[in-house]
């Protein structure tokens, strides 16, 4: 589902990565993205958080990275998926 909300937040302190990433995205025809920082720039790898629910979204989103990505099912979110950028993301 491609008008699921989707939150990108920058976790390896590169300027201007989550917008890299939201744009992407946008060329996959999402719809609801929305960009920011994360909690800390300490994330190493690039990580998708979703609910049983949109398991098929994040996984088409994980398919748009070059790198591999980490896949974590979490119970509940506000956002639909919530990619979480590593430092791993060219």
């Amino acid at each position: 589902d491609k008008n699921i909300t989707v939150r990108v937040l920058n976790g390896s302190g590169t300027s201007g990565v989550a917008g890299l990433v939201a744009d992407l995205l946008k060329e996959q025809e999402f719809k609801n993205i929305y960009t920011g920082n994360a909690g800390d720039f300490n994330y190493n790898i690039t990580l998708i958080k979703h609910t049983k629910e949109t398991t098929k979204t994040a996984e088409l989103i994980a398919n748009i990275f070059d790198n591999i990505v980490k896949l974590e099912l979490v119970e509940e979110q506000t956002d639909g998926v919530v990619v979480v950028v590593g430092k791993d993301f060219e």
